[in-house]
């Protein structure tokens, strides 16, 4: 398990977790995007027009593949971060907790590794702001 111990929330975690964990979101939104446009495709090649059929077959195959795609969305970055960490743990509270952790520790790291600032950018998570008094927020 990437995260620590519950009793000692929010903790930081290591880069290694970070940079690990990263690369598997990356993949899972690969993953879910290639699936959608695999699903449309499918849906595509399967209504393809025969040599003797007219255009108005063709219009409502192209007005079902839109309603298709309608249905299908590909989600922001941002947004499936959300709906993978709700998602792959067990209860709602369990997977705010780590997410709190891990966008605290991308903030943490993103001074440190250029792959972890660039995914705090695309995953609109704001920069660790220190105030005057040298506490963190």
């Amino acid at each position: 398990m990437l995260f620590a111990s519950l009793d000692s929330f929010p903790s930081i975690l290591f880069l290694f977790q970070v940079l690990k964990l990263i690369g598997h979101l990356y993949m899972q939104k690969g993953k879910s995007d290639h699936w959608i446009d695999a699903k449309i495709e499918a849906r595509e090649n399967s209504a393809r027009p025969n040599s003797s059929s007219s255009g108005r077959s063709s219009r409502r195959r192209r007005k079902s593949l839109t309603i298709l795609a309608k249905k299908l969305p590909k989600l922001r970055f941002d947004a499936f971060v959300l709906k993978y960490f709700f998602t792959s743990h067990g209860t709602r509270g369990i997977a705010r907790q780590h997410l709190r952790s891990f966008v605290l520790s991308v903030q943490h790291l993103s001074e440190v590794h250029p792959r972890v600032d660039v995914f705090r950018k695309l995953a609109g998570i704001p920069p660790l702001v220190v105030e005057e008094g040298g506490t963190e927020p």
